[in-house]
């Protein structure tokens, strides 16, 4: 099972970083004045207000910021990635904390209703930012994490390191992920599929640490010489 995250302080940082970075992210993600400067403004002090609210741990009152701060200015992704953090780790800490002793055995249920719910705030985040690889990589983190989903987790990387922009680790991490949760023939169609697509003078994509792990996976599976995964001689 895999290990839970308690994270308020790393998200605290996070939080208290971003009281400085939002109007930044707004003007670097919004190329055009699609959103006028007061409804942008606003919104930069609907989110502080949602952190004010965040620190007495109050998820009604989070949540009802966060809404407002993406309404009145949906376009800096920055708003939906640590709104959908707030919901699926830090509210699942309050809860799983305010629980107690009382409530043990419900912290595997309360991840996966705050999951759950941070899921659909991506889901509404996607409509302002449609294919952004940022959202499906929060998606699939909060799979893995909160509701302990290895399997639908790397079938999610995998879905991210598919995107354009994508970072390399999702597609490794897809094919780690699958041969975890005991699918390794999963993982090894993936990555055979995944690495002739890795552009062989950037160091970042570890074309060759890609290539050991196809290698590895064809001893694990047994594959007959003849059947082993052939580098295209492009590379």
């Amino acid at each position: 099972m895999m290990t839970r995250w308690k994270v308020p302080g790393i998200l605290a940082a996070v939080a208290v970083a971003g009281l400085g970075l939002a109007p930044v992210a707004r003007r670097a993600e919004s190329k055009t004045p699609r959103v006028g400067g007061l409804r942008a403004a606003a919104a930069d002090v609907l989110w502080l207000r949602a952190y004010v609210q965040w620190e007495r741990h109050d998820r009604a009152g989070v949540m009802a910021e966060l809404w407002l701060t993406t309404t009145l200015n949906p376009e800096p992704v920055y708003f939906w990635l640590n709104g959908a953090r707030m919901i699926a780790h830090d509210m699942s800490t309050w809860r799983i904390d305010a629980a107690g002793k009382s409530g043990e055995g419900e912290a595997t249920k309360i991840e996966a209703e705050q999951a759950r719910v941070a899921l659909r705030w991506l889901d509404r985040a996607e409509l302002a930012h449609p294919g952004d690889v940022r959202l499906q990589l929060e998606r699939a983190s909060i799979t893995l994490i909160r509701l302990h989903d290895v399997r639908r987790a790397a079938l999610l990387y995998r879905r991210a390191a598919e995107r354009p922009g994508a970072p390399f680790f999702a597609g490794r991490l897809a094919a780690e992920l699958w041969r975890r949760a005991g699918e390794p023939a999963e993982a090894y169609r993936w990555l055979c599929e995944w690495y002739p697509t890795l552009p062989a003078n950037d160091e970042a994509a570890e074309a060759p640490l890609v290539l050991a792990r196809i290698r590895e996976l064809e001893r694990t599976l047994h594959v007959p010489a003849h059947e082993t995964f052939r580098e295209p001689a492009t590379r």
